[in-house]
């Protein structure tokens, strides 16, 4: 990513660290006699994963953050490495959380337009 994509140190640690903690949650959740590799992996492991974080309570972003490190990497499994499907494409990911803007009052409108006309004046010309 770093040569053929010119990703930006950020980007390759923010995906170094969702990779490594998708990593750490498989390995948990399997004995030694049956992990699973990258290729063996389905949609459904992703599922499980996707309720995790969405349970762990990190937001919509970072979820999305780590799907797509995972999406990037298996896109470069199945390009570079003959993997035949990308299990990770077939998972929905949550929508982004749609803010309100911040609206000010009518009395906050009517101060700030008020405010210069309080300030103090020198009578020098500057």
């Amino acid at each position: 990513m770093e040569i053929e994509r010119t990703a930006s140190p950020r980007t390759l640690e923010n995906y170094r660290h969702a990779l490594q903690r998708f990593a750490a949650w498989h390995d948990d959740g399997q004995a030694d006699e049956s992990r699973t590799s990258w290729s063996e992996l389905g949609a459904d492991a992703f599922r499980r994963y996707l309720f995790h974080l969405m349970k762990s309570g990190m937001s919509r972003a970072t979820v999305r953050l780590h799907f797509a490190a995972l999406r990037s990497f298996y896109r470069y499994l199945t390009r570079r490495c003959g993997l035949e499907n990308n299990p990770v494409a077939d998972v929905l990911l949550p929508k982004l959380e749609k803010k309100l803007p911040v609206v000010l009052t009518e009395a906050q409108v009517l101060e700030m337009l008020e405010l210069p006309l309080k300030i103090e004046q020198s009578r020098q010309a500057p």
